[in-house]
């Protein structure tokens, strides 16, 4: 395997973003070595290889030292990552299956729920046009209540009348009997 940065120049050859650097940090027209190696690292092993040479605190030698280089996978491996990845995939995509239903049925709440609210609404506007009916319509029969209230009164005032003139006929009819008594 060989670096993304690393490219073949000519069979043999591979040119890597060391190539340009000797190994003693001389010139790279003093000192032109090129060796075939396959570079199977990470971009930020790179990143950091690069940094320490270009900045000549370690010497390519004991860069190699300090990163060995890993052995080839063998077809074990490979196969039991292949089958790790598949199952992460199935995993994965049953997650976001069951994701993706739960916001399915979330926006289905949703929705059901503005058209309750939206009926709740209707019902709230059926009811304050009813109840503004109603007072309309009690406050044109006020002046019939008033009059009504009136009478009642009257018709109470009235009856105590009926009661004293009944009291009063039967005081009579009482002292008339005793006068004719006599």
């Amino acid at each position: 395997m060989v670096s993304p940065w690393a490219s073949r120049t000519r069979k043999g050859d591979i040119e890597t973003p060391f190539s340009s650097l000797s190994m003693d940090g001389n010139s790279p027209l003093q000192h032109e070595q090129k060796t075939e190696m396959e570079l199977p690292l990470q971009p930020a092993v790179y990143f950091v290889l690069t940094f320490i040479v270009q900045n000549h605190q370690a010497q390519l030698q004991d860069i190699f030292l300090i990163f060995p280089f890993p052995p080839s996978p063998n077809d074990a491996v490979v196969g039991t990552a292949e089958e790790a990845t598949e199952l992460l995939a199935t995993y994965l995509t049953g997650e976001l299956t069951a994701t993706s239903e739960d916001y399915k049925l979330l926006e289905n709440m949703n929705k059901l729920t503005s058209l309750k609210y939206l009926e709740m609404r209707d019902i709230a506007v059926n009811i304050s046009r009813n109840l503004k009916d109603s007072n309309q319509k009690y406050a044109a029969l006020q002046p019939y209540l008033d009059q009504i209230t009136l009478i009642e009164e009257q018709v109470a005032a009235l009856e105590q009348a009926a009661y004293k003139l009944d009291a009063y006929s039967k005081k009579l009819e009482a002292k008339y009997k005793k006068l004719e008594r006599r």
